[in-house]
């Protein structure tokens, strides 16, 4: 503050009624200020320890160190009677939600949009509307976890190989806030770092009929 201070006093154009006159303001821009070159030092620090190793990128069970995250057998949710299901444009059932009822009070227009895309995805084997602030989130350099909308499931259809994705919407009104930034950064640097699955071993796995199979696990 005190710098600040000492550099607009010592402007031409700054009296001390100006300066007084813009005390709020000037608070204001310090913070902001501030806050920026903390989140700017908290990322760089976040991807040097994602490239030494030190953070890593994986799929977690909440209660267990172990690699052996899992989605919950069964949701338990509240609703009422006159709560309606959420259905294709069409009326019809949806086909490749993971579990078997979804409400449309679970979802807002943009969200029941990207949820209509999936189900008519075949490259989506399944997906999931996560709970709000209770399923799966990513933790990033900012403090607040980031809790994505959809987890997915999509399949390969030439080799059958799948892999999770997670997805947030953003509305148009919300592009370039400072929340969508931080999350859109977050998102392309887990990408690129999940992306470059490191060889963990192999292992041999029989069929029924005794013949041997290679498996290499990621890491």
């Amino acid at each position: 503050i005190e710098e600040t201070l000492d550099a607009l006093e010592a402007s031409e154009n700054m009296t001390a009624d100006k300066l007084y006159a813009s005390r709020i303001f000037i608070v204001q821009e310090i913070k902001r200020d501030i806050q920026k070159q903390a989140h700017e030092a908290s990322e760089s620090m976040f991807r040097e320890k994602l490239a030494s190793g030190d953070i890593q990128f994986k799929l977690m069970a909440s209660e267990d160190e172990a690699l052996n995250w899992k989605l919950a057998e069964t949701l338990t949710l509240s609703v009422k009677d006159t709560d309606r299901l959420f259905k294709k444009k069409n009326g019809e059932e949806l086909e490749c939600n993971l579990f078997e009822t979804v409400y449309q009070k679970e979802l807002n227009n943009l969200e029941q949009d990207v949820a209509w895309y999936m189900d008519g995805n075949d490259a989506v084997k399944w997906w999931h509307r996560l709970v709000v602030k209770q399923d799966y989130h990513l933790q990033g350099w900012q403090r607040n976890r980031v809790y994505p909308d959809f987890l997915a499931c999509l399949e390969c259809k030439d080799d059958g190989a799948v892999q999770f994705t997670v997805l947030e919407t953003k509305g148009d009104h919300l592009k370039g806030n400072d929340d969508t930034a931080y999350k859109e950064r977050l998102f392309e640097l887990l990408t690129e770092h999940y992306n470059e699955a490191l060889e963990a071993g192999s292992v041999e796995l029989p069929d029924a009929e005794g013949k041997q199979y290679e498996s290499k696990p990621m890491a």
